[in-house]
């Protein structure tokens, strides 16, 4: 979904606000409480995702916060994008393995996130903002996409 964000922006969308808001309730949502295991392939996803954002500067956790550089968020997105896309067309098992394991860290800003998470509920600290998808339900959306 990041990879594609400034092209949502440009067709009117999202505006920027909402990419960034899309960007850090996703990412932060994708920090875990603890250490999954290979073996549970969505959460061993979340921290490869987080790790690389960690590692490639677009969030940094600075004074126990976390900071967003959007455009490098963007960028490290499409940039996994195209190693995912790789790894799957060379269908070398060998080769994906591997970048599991380079990006599959469970680093100390991890464990530090981890931490934090463990303190607050999410029920009781976070809401949802839902206007594009109560207009992709509504009666009229597929008339509107006709053009």
């Amino acid at each position: 979904m990041y990879c594609f964000l400034r092209e949502f922006v440009k067709e009117g969308y999202f505006t920027e606000l909402q990419a960034k808001q899309i960007i850090v309730t996703s990412l932060a949502y994708g920090f875990l409480k603890g250490k999954p295991s290979l073996s549970q392939a969505h959460r061993t996803r979340s921290v490869m995702i987080c790790n690389r954002m960690l590692t490639e500067k677009a969030i940094q956790v600075r004074d126990g916060k976390l900071w967003f550089d959007f455009d490098k968020v963007i960028d490290t997105a499409k940039e996994m994008m195209r190693e995912a896309i790789r790894l799957q067309l060379d269908a070398n098992v060998k080769s994906a393995e591997n970048y599991i394991m380079k990006w599959f860290v469970w680093s100390d800003d991890i464990a530090f996130i981890a931490e934090v998470i463990k303190k607050f509920s999410k029920k009781l600290n976070g809401y949802i903002i839902q206007e594009l998808a109560d207009e992709m339900l509504s009666p009229d959306f597929e008339k509107s996409l006709e053009g």
